[in-house]
Formats: C-alpha cells, structure tokens, sequence
C-alpha cells in the first residue's frame, strides 16, 4: 500500500506568494519578499515546500506561439467507441505536437483536444491521425476567433481568496 502523502495547508502568506508569482513569475527573490513583507530565507523555504507540496509545478515562460507562427486555434471534440484499448489509443495522441491539451469528458464527447497551427493543412493531418485510431466515430471542430482570457491570466488567489 502506498503511503498518504501528508495534506498540505496552505495560510495566507503562501496565498500571497502564489497569488504574487501568477502575476510576475520572473520576480526576483529579494523583490517577491519585500512585496509579501518575509525574510528571503523565509520565502525560499516556502517555495521549496510549495514545490515538494506538487502546488507549484513549475516555472515556465508565457508565450505567445502566434509570433512563432502557430496562429490557428482549433478546438476538437472526440466521440470515442469505448471498445478494448480505447483509451490508450486516445492518450498515444498526446504526443502530437501542436497539441496544447487534452482533457476527457462527460456528456455527449469523450474527450476535447485543443491544438495550434500553422496553417489549415495541419488541421487535415491532425484529424487524418486522429481517425487512424480506429476508435474515434465522430470529430467536431471549431476555429477559435478570438481568445478573451488566456490560462496564464487564471489567477483566483489575487483577491485575498484562500483556503485554510
């Protein structure tokens, strides 16, 4: 039997540390803790807790894939026959590419992939792959026109919200 990982709390000053690294996560150390008002020691320790914790996943770079080329977004909806080996064959295509994610889902699609293109070819190519399966009976897409609020900007711990 695997061993319970310990529930981590999370208080306020870590709330504010997250909350602070959403919004600006090139920050310096020295900066991060002036801001949350602790000793740079004190941040770093919380930093490497939150990390062990698996709340912070990783420091990653915001890009904007449009300037690199990669300008189309399509949104697939996948209707799966759930015959032996369905799933595997759905998750293999996590390996693509120009897959940003793929979630499963409830309801009348199995699972949604969203993927970013260059150009309207790379579409075809990626729905031919997805037919090769052999499990999928039914793709639905949709071109996004324009995107409101990007994940980068998910941010619900800005307003002081926590959870002890």
């Amino acid at each position: 039997m695997a061993a319970r990982q310990k529930e981590f709390k999370v208080d306020i000053v870590d709330n504010r540390i997250l909350s602070e690294l959403t919004e600006n996560p090139s920050i310096q150390i020295k900066d991060l803790a002036r801001r949350i008002g602790i000793h740079s020691n004190t941040l770093l320790t919380r930093l490497r807790r939150l990390e062990r914790s698996k709340i912070i996943l990783k420091y990653a770079p915001v890009i904007d894939y449009a300037r690199l080329g990669y300008s189309i977004r399509v949104i697939i909806f996948l209707k799966v026959e759930t015959k032996a080996g369905w799933e595997d064959s759905i998750r293999a295509l996590a390996d693509t590419e120009q897959l940003v994610s793929m979630t499963f889902l409830t309801g009348e699609y199995d699972c949604v992939m969203e993927v970013l293109l260059h150009d309207r070819d790379s579409l075809g190519r990626i729905l031919r792959m997805i037919q090769a399966t052999n499990v999928v009976s039914k793709t639905t897409s949709f071109f996004a026109v324009e995107e409101v609020k990007k994940p980068h900007e998910f941010n619900p711990l800005k307003n002081g919200a926590w959870t002890s």
